[in-house]
């Protein structure tokens, strides 16, 4: 797989809406899953968990095995897209904050997204404590930290 987080575009069958692929188990994940299920007021968006949905992503070949430490947004025409790189494209298909997608996607502005998406990714468990409120000991994971 690519570096940048991209897959070959002949992995994908059409799909009628954009699936956003995360890590369900993460409460920040889910968190910040919430945040864009309220910004997604034209409904364009499939919400899968890597964990919850197996069935879901085995009816599109190449979807899996992904990246899990990175969400995934593929559109309708099969492209892919993770981390960071997803963020102005999740804002383009819900039509939210129009005026800060070309600043996302300004090369500067993407190299520090991409750079603080390394830092979080690997640590989101343990910032679920700080941000999304963990209980249960789900922050306390082992083997995602």
């Amino acid at each position: 797989m690519p570096r940048n987080g991209s897959l070959p575009q002949r992995c994908f069958r059409v799909m009628a809406t954009h699936l956003l692929i995360y890590d369900g188990e993460c409460p920040l994940c889910r968190r910040s899953v919430e945040w864009v299920r309220r910004m997604d007021r034209r409904n364009r968006l499939e919400y899968v968990p890597f964990s919850g949905a197996p069935e879901r992503l085995a009816a599109h070949p190449g979807l899996w095995p992904l990246d899990t430490d990175r969400v995934w947004l593929v559109s309708p025409n099969g492209r892919a897209v993770s981390g960071a790189d997803a963020l102005p494209e999740l804002l383009t298909v819900t039509g939210r904050f129009p005026l800060l997608v070309p600043v996302l996607r300004n090369r500067f502005m993407l190299g520090l997204t991409r750079l603080g998406y390394r830092l979080l990714a690997p640590n989101r468990y343990r910032l679920s404590a700080w941000f999304a409120g963990c209980r249960h000991g789900a922050c306390d994971r082992k083997d995602h930290s």
